[in-house]
């Protein structure tokens, strides 16, 4: 069985580079510092099984990289999973519980992942 796809957007590269050590024995993992790279990543044709993607970073923030999918791949919005921190702005927290978006809070650790993948991915 293949492994499956994990796509990992976030601005700080050290988040990125701790979750991909986590995870990489068991996943596929790609990982974005910008959600714009992933967003062309994924319209290149990239299928990912899981998009975690955090909610504030610079340039696309993980509301507008799901809307964007929205768009052009709605068949993703089923996969993503938002990696953030409790302290959210009241509009995206609105945003996150009408779409009923699964959330990770941080610090999130790849257990934590591998724990929302085992429930995200029967989903799939």
């Amino acid at each position: 069985m293949m492994p499956l796809k994990l796509l990992l957007v976030d601005d700080e590269e050290a988040i990125l580079r701790v979750m991909e050590r986590g995870l990489r024995k068991e996943y596929e993992v790609k990982t974005f510092a910008s959600a714009i790279d992933a967003l062309k990543e994924i319209e290149g044709g990239y299928q990912p099984d899981v998009i975690l993607s955090d909610v504030r970073m610079p340039a696309m923030d993980g509301v507008s990289f799901r809307e964007k999918l929205r768009q052009t791949r709605p068949e993703f919005l089923t996969r993503f999973v938002y990696v953030t921190s409790s302290q959210m702005d009241p509009g995206v927290s609105e945003y996150i519980a009408s779409n009923r978006v699964r959330v990770l809070s941080k610090p999130a650790t790849p257990d934590d992942v591998k724990s929302v993948i085992a429930e995200h991915v029967i989903k799939v």
